[in-house]
């Protein structure tokens, strides 16, 4: 989990065809009120719907990771 942002800041390249991410020495951090995960994916075949449902709820109970948004509460067990 992360409660640091680092804001995107771009520059024009050498040949001045595109934007490119530049992050300089000493670029300010934002600190966010609710710490997110980094990033997660998970694949899966074409009709593998299911498991991947599976998979994320599965890795949502073993690390408690899952944190509501304060309007909606805690999700509802179906035990």
């Amino acid at each position: 989990m992360t409660d640091v942002v680092y804001e995107p800041q771009y520059a024009l390249n050498a040949d001045k065809t595109d934007y490119i991410s530049v992050l300089a020495p000493g670029t300010p951090k934002s600190k966010l009120p609710h710490p997110m995960p980094i990033a997660i994916t998970f694949f899966s075949g074409q009709g593998e719907e299911p498991t991947l449902i599976k998979v994320g709820t599965a890795y949502e109970a073993a690390t408690h990771h899952r944190e509501p948004p304060p309007a909606f509460g805690p999700v509802a067990s179906s035990k």
